[in-house]
């Protein structure tokens, strides 16, 4: 029996985590350990630790106590206190919900502020963020309450001007957390390590970063057709490794809260697409927030997939009414009357390619504006200020118009805009003629064959 428990059990207790035959293996053989009255509270103990790091308290708490007791009828008390102790003020902090993050590794953001921001686990699709607090000496310190361990942003900020962002469990605890490079690492967080610092401590996944890093240093020309699918090959490494970390722990987590954040944050919910899945989440964990959300997200996104449809080359433009930042208003169908050709263009302040793409834009519209091309504006803006700053600084002179209510607005829904640079292309009649997401030398393909 002690070479059983040594190698044997410990080995499958061990990776009790990764297969659920590989953790009942592990109890059949501590209840066989158990029988025959071997180092019963230490066995007890190893499989209350599994679960414990498998985030399951509560089964945990179970065995740590069936220790405990087995420790009080031989006068043996003392020995597991320690552990059943911690495993109920872990089960209190939970229940609880507060958390505060104690962040170092701030150095260059030193004067700049520093929340997290995550949505809404009341009202599903809308966001909520923390307090701002300054960072000094290159640390913060962050509070606040969940309900349940929440994805959330972190993001710092100099003034109004964004610096950075990542990705973080808001957890309840107390946790030491230090930004290296461009992630946020958590000490002992518990659902922080499955969500996020899991996967970067994944060989795989590590061996395909690795492997992209390498090829990326070679700068070789992305314009090169093989060297281009070479380098979808590593895309496709570096996805299938993630894939798999997240399956893995959707899979075999005994923990639901660790789940449901496997299936959100993996996006393992876009190819379930509201199946089975997600059916059987449902029935783990009720009307949990990330549930919602997912369904939500689906629901969006189908809405958003018909409404594109709906404007695909071909189509009849869907008109709208919207004022500028002056407040004049300015109504689509009256400005394709005016001209032959209208690119109707989405973009927003924190929009980089956006900006990078209105130089260009200045370009084509002084070339063909006199031919009858003109260039009408919807910013996803919410805030005015922001929008009329970078307008001045970009130097815009077309038609600029915005209703401030960014994603939310019934124009952008009508038009299934999910991303910006977002842009149609419309002549005369109404009739869309060319559609790009993205920017691209096409359009210019497009402006030159419509006005030779």
């Amino acid at each position: 029996l002690h070479t059983k428990f040594n190698p044997v059990f410990m080995e499958a207790n061990k990776f009790a985590n990764r297969t659920p035959e590989m953790k009942k293996y592990a109890l059949q053989l501590a209840k066989e350990l158990i029988a025959v009255n071997y180092r019963v509270m230490d066995v007890y103990a190893y499989v209350g630790k599994k679960y414990s790091e498998a985030g399951d308290f509560k089964a945990a708490l179970s065995y740590y106590q069936k220790g405990s007791d087995y420790a009080k009828e031989n006068g043996l008390e003392d020995k597991l206190a320690q552990s059943v102790k911690f495993l109920k003020e872990k089960v209190a902090v939970i229940e609880k919900g507060d958390y505060t993050f104690h962040i170092s590794g701030l150095e260059k953001y030193n004067g700049c502020t520093f929340k997290f921001f995550y949505a809404s686990a009341d009202e599903i699709g809308e966001h909520e963020e923390t307090e701002s607090v300054e960072i000094t000496d290159g640390t913060c310190t962050v509070k606040g309450h969940v309900k349940t361990p929440m994805d959330a942003v972190w993001s710092i900020y100099e003034g109004d001007n964004f610096k950075s962002k990542g990705n973080v469990i808001l957890e309840p605890g107390t946790f030491d957390a230090k930004l290296i490079g461009r992630n946020l690492e958590v000490k002992n967080g518990w659902y922080n390590y499955y969500a996020y610092q899991g996967l970067r401590d994944d060989a795989k996944y590590k061996e395909a970063l690795k492997n992209m890093d390498d090829f990326s240093s070679k700068k070789l020309n992305m314009k090169d057709p093989e060297v281009r699918k070479e380098y979808f090959k590593y895309v496709q490494a570096i996805n299938d490794s993630k894939k798999a970390y997240y399956n893995g722990v959707y899979t075999y987590n005994a923990d639901p809260a660790a789940k449901v954040l496997a299936f959100y944050v993996g996006g393992l919910w876009h190819e379930d697409n509201g199946g089975d899945e997600l059916q059987k989440l449902k029935e783990m964990v009720g009307d949990h927030y990330l549930v919602k959300t997912i369904e939500y997200n689906i629901a969006r996104s189908k809405e958003n997939e018909a409404m594109r449809a709906s404007t695909a080359v071909g189509k009849q433009v869907k008109p709208f009414v919207a004022k500028d930042l002056k407040g004049k208003e300015f109504k689509l169908e009256k400005v394709l009357k005016k001209n032959d050709y209208v690119l109707l263009e989405f973009w927003a302040s924190w929009c980089g390619p956006c900006r990078g793409a209105i130089p260009h834009l200045k370009e084509l519209r002084a070339k063909y504006h006199k031919k009858g091309f003109e260039i009408v504006s919807f910013s996803l803006d919410d805030k005015a200020k922001k929008w009329a700053e970078a307008s001045e600084e970009e130097g815009i002179t077309w038609i600029n118009t915005s209703d401030l209510l960014a994603y939310k607005s019934p124009i952008v829904k009508m038009y299934g805009v999910s991303g910006v640079p977002y842009s149609l292309l419309i002549d005369k009649n109404g009739t869309i003629v060319y559609k790009q997401i993205g920017m691209s030398k096409e359009l210019d393909k497009k402006l030159e064959e419509l006005f030779k």
